[in-house]
């Protein structure tokens, strides 16, 4: 009888065993935690703080792996003044793979945080400047408001590795040369983000403690590293479209940035009947004709290495979609196969979701598809968000860009904001003024690595602070 029970008990730890290395229940559980992640940004932005912390940890608990609900909590606990909570996931932070190069910077600058929490005051400003080092590999253009809370972080570093003494546990003494260098970290971190409250009032302060005004703080512009690489040589390119620059929207090196990192993108074009409407940006121009502008300029611009493929969106709820094209075709037959489309029917986006990952002709590490559309899923509506949670599974990225603003547009939002945040995607708007506007969602939390309050007090060569 005991040798049954013993049977019976390895047979069940067996079948566990083999339940946790199923492939489809880890697929589950990834997809799964997508979907509370997508809970917990909802709950986040109606203002529901815990709610959006449980729905963090149910994502975690089903897929410890899960890069974005892991920063998102963290910033969350940041944000409410819960450090202590926040810990125990930034010493985490280290054994995560970030699946997209701005995480891994923030990732990187978090951990300096953490550092700071810790009091190892070398260790973090050895793991601050390595973060700068690497935005500036990446391109720092693309990291400004990382940039900023680093050398915020790193003005404050100076002050407390460098203090004269601590009277106790309110008062603490600064040389003013030390307190020169804060200022110098903090304008640097006002350069790159003149909207960083926190880094302001550390400047302020020590301005005040000095004694001294403020200096002019000019911004570094957001194309600084366009400009530096404009007398490059670059590599000769025929275009295979005639494109008019007058339609192109202004600010699409942001998006022109993500699209060039791919292996494999795919182009979802929004053929449906209400793009014949004229644009609010151009209005004797539909957002037709401006789309295929645009798609033109993607073809003769985006760089050779970049597979594109093209599905469209149109069309009766039941016919497959006009045109699919995987990413083995040729730009210039790309290219010809846009010129004749018109723009008809409705728009069936579900079914071309479905489509497009068999599109792809790889299993390549970045796989992209960008949605261009000025609507949602007029067929199957409540199918969008449950497809776009499968392609994240997948590892594929979706992106859209929208002519619909969002205060016209909550519904439309909604499922953008799904098909985004789920898949890693980005959510951009052509704005009525010719201009793209990224919309993701981004919660915006200053870690209040602040300075104690300054004191208009001089000791000797020190400076007297009382902390709050």
């Amino acid at each position: 009888m005991l040798a049954t029970q013993k049977r019976i008990i390895s047979l069940g730890i067996l079948c566990l065993m083999l339940f946790s290395l199923n492939p489809a229940s880890a697929k589950e559980a990834i997809k799964d935690s997508k979907t509370y992640y997508y809970q917990s940004i909802t709950h986040l932005k109606r203002g529901h703080n815990l709610r959006s912390v449980k729905c963090l940890k149910k994502a975690l608990a089903l897929n410890p792996s899960n890069d974005a609900a892991h920063l998102l909590l963290i910033k969350i606990y940041i944000k409410l003044r819960a450090e202590e909570k926040a810990i125990p996931y930034l010493a985490q932070l280290s054994t995560l793979q970030p699946t997209s190069t701005y995480r891994a910077i923030e990732m990187g600058y978090l951990l300096g945080y953490n550092y700071i929490l810790q009091q190892d005051f070398p260790q973090a400003e050895k793991q601050l400047k390595q973060t700068i080092v690497e935005a500036y590999k990446h391109g720092q253009s693309n990291f400004y408001d990382i940039l900023s809370r680093c050398y915020n972080a790193l003005g404050y570093l100076n002050a407390m590795q460098h203090r004269t003494e601590i009277k106790n546990k309110q008062i603490l003494v600064l040389h003013k040369r030390t307190l020169f260098n804060s200022r110098t970290l903090f304008e640097e971190a006002l350069r790159f983000n003149p909207q960083h409250k926190i880094a302001a009032d550390n400047y302020n302060r020590v301005n005040t403690a000095l004694q001294i005004p403020p200096n002019r703080i000019d911004p570094f512009p957001k194309n600084s590293d366009d400009e530096l690489e404009s007398d490059l040589p670059k590599l000769f390119s025929a275009p295979f479209a005639t494109v008019n620059p007058a339609l192109l929207p202004i600010g699409l090196e942001s998006m022109a940035t993500w699209m060039n990192e791919c292996d494999e993108l795919i182009l979802m074009l929004d053929i449906s009947g209400s793009m014949r409407v004229n644009a609010q940006s151009n209005i004797e121009v539909s957002r037709f004709v401006i789309m295929k502008n645009l798609v033109f300029h993607f073809v003769n611009t985006l760089d050779h290495k970049v597979n594109l493929g093209l599905v469209t969106v149109g069309g009766s709820c039941e016919s497959k979609p006009l045109i699919e094209m995987t990413t083995s075709s040729s730009r210039r037959t790309l290219y010809n196969a846009l010129q004749k489309v018109e723009a008809d029917g409705y728009t069936p986006v579900s079914r071309s979701l479905r489509h497009a990952p068999s599109l792809f002709e790889s299993d390549s590490k970045k796989r992209a598809i960008l949605f261009i559309t000025d609507g949602t899923d007029s067929c199957l509506p409540d199918e969008t968000c449950n497809l776009s949670m499968w392609l994240g599974s997948q590892n594929i990225a979706l992106h859209v860009l929208t002519f619909l603003e969002e205060k016209n547009a909550l519904l439309e939002y909604k499922a953008y904001n799904c098909m985004t945040q789920t898949t890693n995607g980005h959510l951009n708007l052509f704005s009525p003024t010719g201009t793209i506007e990224q919309k993701d969602f981004n919660l915006k939390v200053e870690e209040s690595l602040l300075l104690p309050i300054m004191q208009k007090q001089v000791i000797e060569e020190g400076i007297v602070i009382h902390s709050k």
